[in-house]
């Protein structure tokens, strides 16, 4: 085996094992509501008035029109900041959400997501490395 092939092994096999850690934790904090909801919101200013925007609604559109059904005044231009969570309309402004209503598998696959991108060089299956995932498997 020549030196740059061992490299590249040592480099993968570090690589999915701080990955691993990452996502352990992260499933942790989730699961327990060890997380400030600031910290999971997604903010996105509105580049219309909602009224403008076509179905399907992108998720700060559907968090927008819950803040003007509970009459809070939203424009363009107003910055919107949403959770997902579990039940329907899966988007909530992030001062009406309570942490446990946090959607924790679409943050996950937001995360697998993320360090898809460098792992793919690498070819590590991101998902593969939930342990949570593989637990469940063999049930």
């Amino acid at each position: 085996m020549d030196e740059a092939m061992l490299l590249y092994l040592l480099m993968r096999e570090r690589l999915m094992r701080k990955m691993r850690e990452v996502i352990r934790e992260a499933r942790r904090k989730l699961e327990q509501g060890d997380f400030s909801l600031d910290e999971l919101c997604i903010r996105v200013r509105l580049g219309k008035d909602p009224e403008e925007y076509k179905p399907p609604y992108p998720p700060h559109v559907k968090a927008a029109m819950i803040l003007r059904s509970l009459g809070r005044d939203v424009r363009k231009g107003d910055e919107i900041a949403y959770v997902f969570v579990r039940h329907e309309p899966r988007v909530m402004p992030v001062e009406l959400a309570r942490p446990e209503d946090i959607d924790v598998e679409r943050y996950m696959e937001m995360l697998f997501a993320v360090l898809s991108q460098v792992a793919e060089p690498f070819d590590i299956d991101v998902k593969a490395l939930d342990e949570r995932k593989k637990f469940e498997a063999l049930l």
